[in-house]
């Protein structure tokens, strides 16, 4: 069916402004973001970008930084930014880390909220099992951050969201 409808679309030239159209749209949201004072984000987002060689893949999750790296991290490559955009797949880095690490046979790396890593920490094993080269980045807040947020915003007070956690280090 779409290659059905990709013939019957007129065909558009280039017109060699595509890049200036996205710079701008860059500086636009650079500055929008300037004004909000996220200065602890972005720093995080940046560190991890001037750490991360460009051809690595990295898994992000449902985390509060990951909310941000969605709208904000720039992937310099194809299938490396490997994110659940609206499906809220809570747990989902550390596994699609360890599975681009087999698919792609270099190191990875995951970016995890303490509670949705609990989802997946059996996988430890298999990563050791495999010698699977991913590093795991853990956002510990005590919980489930961003629910505790939207609970506190709506109720003025949390349930279930604050977890007892095990020592990660």
């Amino acid at each position: 069916t779409l290659a059905a409808l990709a013939e019957r679309l007129p065909r558009r030239q280039p017109d060699g402004r595509a890049e200036e159209r996205a710079r701008a749209v860059g500086e636009r949201i650079g500055s929008g973001l300037d004004e909000q004072g996220r200065e602890l984000e972005r720093g995080l987002l940046a560190s991890i970008r001037a750490a991360l060689p460009r051809e690595v893949a990295a898994g992000w999750d449902m985390t509060i930084l990951a909310y941000w790296a969605g709208a904000h991290f720039p992937a310099l490559e194809p299938r490396r930014f490997l994110y659940p955009l609206g499906s809220g797949t809570l747990g989902y880095a550390w596994p699609a880390a360890l599975g681009a690490a087999v698919a792609l046979g270099q190191p990875t790396l995951a970016v995890a909220g303490d509670g949705g890593f609990l989802y997946g920490v059996q996988e430890l094993a298999t990563a050791r099992q495999y010698h699977l080269p991913t590093t795991l980045l853990l956002v510990d807040d005590g919980g489930y951050g961003i629910l505790r947020e939207y609970q506190r915003d709506a109720y003025g007070e949390t349930f279930a969201v604050d977890l007892e956690q095990p020592d990660f280090p």
